[in-house]
């Protein structure tokens, strides 16, 4: 039984800005174990907490969830790359802009940014991490999420072509990931597991659309208590084992049982869904103010007042409701002047195409 894609899934946008937290706490313990020699739970020295596992998968599922009726209609493509454009770069490249006037005014000329550096993380290029990070840590994130774009912007412009040949890539990807399960990690971009994970997303959109699945609680309890074994796995050290796959798949999972429970949830706290609208702002935003605030409060003795784990909490707090407020102040007019100003504008030539699909209504992702 196909559902309808109109309806905002509630549970699965606030689940977004859940994933984005969880990026953020992983950040701040590693920022404090490095600095104070504090942590939560040995978090500083984790390989990872699973946020961007989640947030790859949630990202995979809400961008096939609302799009997959574009694929194989004329003149999509185009569109679905300029609305992702106006989503992902103005207020990336804000943030890069300032990080970047930040480091000039404290650092100068010595140890800047090289030109390739600036080059490459402004257009969201790869950047080996052995060389150079990017200017914005969340850039790299962004990297295997521009790359999942431009594949589903193939997919939508030739899906009878295009489909298969990223089935192809999925299949090695896959086989390659599981080498890395046993220690060999190829460091390969375009082979990398994060851009399977964003399609597995894709996946479970699909199945939930076109499936008539029941025991949402079942998924849910599942992909709940998946995350919480690896994060006791991780403070205790009983198996060693490549977290990825498995938050990846406890993250499809949780997602699936939130998307299934939707029809039981008619409304959510408004607070809660704005911060799933907020999720971006704060995932873009979040490591320069995290830097910031640790700094002041370093600086002002703040920390030594508060403590290690207040000083956490307090700088968790102020640093999400400082995204919230980039979102209000910059990225939401932003958004809103560029989708008027673009939308329309949008054309390509006619394309003969496998299959052409009535668009239901759009929804905010």
């Amino acid at each position: 039984m196909r559902k309808k894609s109109g309806q905002r899934l509630l549970l699965v946008q606030v689940a977004r800005a859940v994933g984005i937290i969880l990026v953020l706490i992983g950040h701040i313990n590693i920022q404090f174990y490095e600095r104070f020699t504090y942590d939560w739970f040995n978090m500083g020295v984790w390989d990872r907490t699973g946020g961007v596992d989640f947030f790859f998968v949630v990202t995979g599922f809400m961008i096939y969830y609302v799009y997959h009726h574009y694929i194989g209609t004329p003149g999509k493509a185009s569109e679905f790359l300029v609305k992702r454009v106006i989503k992902i770069y103005p207020i990336y490249w804000v943030f890069t802009l300032l990080v970047l006037a930040g480091a000039f005014l404290f650092r100068g000329t010595e140890n800047f940014y090289t030109i390739e550096v600036i080059v490459k993380s402004m257009l969201l290029l790869p950047i080996d991490p052995a060389v150079a990070p990017p200017v914005l840590s969340a850039a790299w994130s962004l990297n295997h999420i521009g790359f999942f774009y431009v594949l589903a912007a193939f997919i939508i412009y030739k899906p009878c072509i295009f489909i298969p040949i990223v089935a192809c890539w999925g299949i090695l990807t896959f086989f390659i990931s599981l080498q890395e399960v046993f220690g060999r990690d190829w460091g390969n971009f375009v082979l990398s597991f994060s851009n399977l994970e964003i399609f597995a997303g894709c996946f479970i959109a699909y199945v939930y659309l076109n499936y008539n699945l029941r025991y949402a609680p079942f998924y849910i309890i599942t992909g709940i208590g998946g995350f919480i074994g690896i994060w006791i796995n991780n403070i205790y050290g009983f198996i060693p084992m490549y977290e990825a796959q498995f938050h990846c798949l406890f993250s499809m999972m949780l997602i699936l049982g939130l998307a299934l429970n939707e029809k039981k949830q008619k409304s959510i706290p408004a607070a809660l869904s704005f911060q799933g609208d907020a999720s971006y702002s704060v995932f873009i935003t979040h490591m320069p103010f995290l830097q910031l605030y640790i700094f002041l409060f370093a600086e002002s003795s703040l920390i030594q007042g508060l403590g290690y784990f207040w000083s956490m909490v307090t700088i968790i707090v102020i640093t999400v409701l400082s995204g919230n407020l980039v979102y209000l102040w910059v990225e939401k007019p932003m958004t809103t002047y560029l989708k008027s100003r673009l939308y329309h504008r949008v054309k390509i030539p006619a394309i003969k195409s496998a299959r052409s699909l009535k668009q239901p209504g759009d929804v905010k992702s």
